[in-house]
């Protein structure tokens, strides 16, 4: 499949407008998508411009190769493989969309986490900017949100309401957030995921709009998801259910058995043993890095320049899960000292914001639906 992305000029939109374009023998079956939708070339701009030879040409320009500003993808299930040959599983769900300016500024909120617990969590962002070669970064609020700056809070309960179970994360930000900002739940326990940094940094990057390689849609071809196995939590939570095709896109011809994003293979197991395993002889295997197919899916999205590194490309397949750091492993980046004063400005900060613009949350609280958790 040939996708292209082309400027046209219209009456009522700037010259700087992009369509993306699926061409096609037919010139009527053509596809395109301006901001919010798909639609056959001239239906809407039938309304507009009655030639639609101008956008059939125009759709011949440019081969597309990252995603423009202001244009979300939608239902193209063979885009990676079109582009890259890998595999992951980008968010392609209208309700989300990706950070603005490659930054996700966000609030840890106040009185949550102790300072051990913030370190890993701001280490777990080093290293995705470190991996990301700084090209997405995560921006710690220590002043209000102005001029309706979209935001994430990070909290242990998942925002106000009945507390999460578990840790969750909308795959991107909110469509129309329009500064409330949104909540992610980033919580310890036997059901959390602060136990390490590499647990932290899967999250992140569904946060980023990368969703989990366990729940793809054709993930039985490669793992065997052991469902009675799970415990209750993960079953009431969907933390095994495979996403809807239509919402996301991903290679159907491959495995990345290396992504952070993966699920360790015993979490949310009744009894220890694995939930996930795998159906050939690669093993899940992830230290804390990035694989270089989460950076290129990062990249991709993120229209990023950076060379990505292949952290586990020198390893031999690994014949056991390990889903951990080491103690010999990748050492995240170092966390940025803050001063105590900047410590509680921020705090307070935090709250100001928080209590005068509630975010975002699920409705009752607890654990909302369209997310990625566990």
């Amino acid at each position: 499949m040939s996708i292209l992305i082309a400027r046209f000029c219209i009456p009522k939109f700037p010259c700087r407008s992009r369509l993306l374009c699926l061409p096609s023998a037919s010139v009527g079956n053509q596809k395109y998508r301006y901001l919010e939708r798909w639609t056959k070339v001239g239906h809407r701009l039938a309304e507009e411009k009655s030639d639609t030879r101008q956008l059939a040409e125009a759709c011949a320009l440019t081969t597309f190769d990252s995603i423009p500003d202001g244009l979300e993808i939608l239902g193209i299930s063979t885009l990676m493989s079109t582009l890259y040959g890998t595999t992951c599983v980008i968010n392609s769900d209208p309700l989300f969309v990706r950070w603005p300016n490659q930054v996700i500024p966000y609030i840890l909120y106040p009185g949550d986490y102790s300072t051990a617990e913030q370190s890993l969590i701001k280490s777990a962002m080093s290293q995705v900017t470190s991996d990301m070669g700084s090209c997405l970064r995560f921006q710690e609020l220590t002043s209000a949100p102005t001029n309706r700056q979209n935001f994430v809070i990070i909290s242990k309960t998942g925002g106000p309401g009945i507390p999460s179970k578990s840790c969750f994360t909308y795959p991107g930000m909110i469509n129309g957030q329009n500064g409330r900002g949104q909540y992610m739940a980033v919580q310890a326990g036997p059901n959390g995921c602060l136990s390490s940094v590499r647990q932290v940094m899967r999250m992140l990057m569904s946060l980023a709009g990368i969703r989990f390689e366990h729940n793809k849609p054709n993930r039985d071809a490669y793992i065997t998801v052991n469902t009675p196995l799970a415990t209750s939590v993960a079953t009431s939570l969907g933390v095994f259910t495979t996403y809807d095709p239509a919402k996301v896109i991903s290679n159907r011809d491959d495995y990345d058995y290396f992504s952070v994003t993966n699920l360790d293979a015993a979490t949310f197991s009744q009894t220890g043993a694995p939930v996930i395993s795998s159906k050939t002889s690669s093993q899940l295997f992830n230290t804390g890095r990035l694989s270089l197919k989460d950076c290129q899916c990062l990249s991709f999205l993120y229209s990023c320049t950076v060379t990505c590194p292949n952290v586990y490309g020198s390893l031999p397949l690994p014949t056991q899960n390990t889903l951990s750091t080491p103690a010999t492993g990748p050492t995240p980046n170092s966390v940025p000292t803050t001063t105590a004063a900047t410590t509680t400005a921020a705090t307070t900060m935090a709250a100001t914001t928080i209590a005068a613009t509630p975010p975002l949350v699920p409705p009752g609280g607890g654990f909302p639906p369209l997310v990625d958790g566990g």
